[in-house]
């Protein structure tokens, strides 16, 4: 499977992305971006991993052992990490919990892995670590984070895993379904009219719970309820075209 670089998934300053929770989805807009490697290589926290071994789930920490990705509240409702991380050695597997408790699988029927399985995990083939791509690609909202388990598969040696760590860190808005303006752009994203990058917080089966409602001061919605906003406005705007 060929996966894009995960500098194509980046968005631009003044684009759009809508988060899925399990509730509904919340969409928002960058304001500003910063590109920058967290970790080239990262290695904190991992330990050596014996032939045919497994290393448990580790989260990755600062050096402060604060978690890599966290946001202070300070920056809650203004701050988005969209991350991808590269794999070392090659044939080490790597099994996301994304978020934390909950690993990914390859089709909606698996019930989580395990570690060792034969699903659920990426490789270096799937996202070098010169190169990350989409296949370890995450989106660190506040309050979310991440683990990682590794399973060496060479039963001959020994291998230490190591990340390549690229992230751009978003200044966002949230937009408010509630505030007469946003709710245009929303219905017209959810109705396919307005361009946006969707993305889900977790596994589609086991989507993170929405908590940053306190932090937020938005509900999410449905896509149904989505495309309802706006709709008589667009229809007024499309007949004076």
């Amino acid at each position: 499977m060929k996966f894009r670089l995960i500098e194509e998934k980046f968005v631009l300053p003044n684009q759009r992305i809508g988060l899925r929770f399990a509730e509904g989805w919340v969409f928002l807009r960058t304001m500003g971006r910063e590109l920058l490697y967290m970790g080239r290589p990262f290695t904190r926290g991992f330990s050596l991993v014996g032939g045919d071994a497994t290393l448990t789930p580790v989260e990755l920490k600062d050096d402060q052992n604060n978690p890599m990705f966290d946001i202070t509240s300070a920056y809650a409702d203004r701050m988005l990490y969209h991350v991808g991380i590269g794999i070392s050695p090659r044939s080490m597997r790597v099994y996301p919990e994304y978020p934390s408790g909950r690993r990914l699988g390859r089709t909606l029927a698996f019930t989580p892995t395990a570690l060792a399985d034969d699903r659920g995990y990426f490789t270096g083939d799937d996202s070098p670590y010169e190169a990350p791509t989409e296949a370890m690609e995450f989106m660190f909202p506040y309050k979310t984070t991440a683990t990682f388990g590794f399973h060496n598969v060479d039963p001959s040696k020994k291998a230490l895993p190591a990340f390549s760590v690229l992230c751009a860190k978003y200044t966002i808005e949230i937009l408010n379904p509630g505030d007469t303006t946003d709710a245009d752009i929303i219905g017209k994203m959810a109705r396919g009219t307005a361009a946006f990058y969707p993305f889900q917080i977790g596994p589609p089966e086991n989507l993170m719970e929405y908590l940053l409602k306190p932090d937020w001061n938005i509900e999410p919605i449905t896509l149904k309820e989505a495309r309802e906003l706006g709709i008589v406005k667009e229809k007024i705007e499309r007949r004076r075209l």
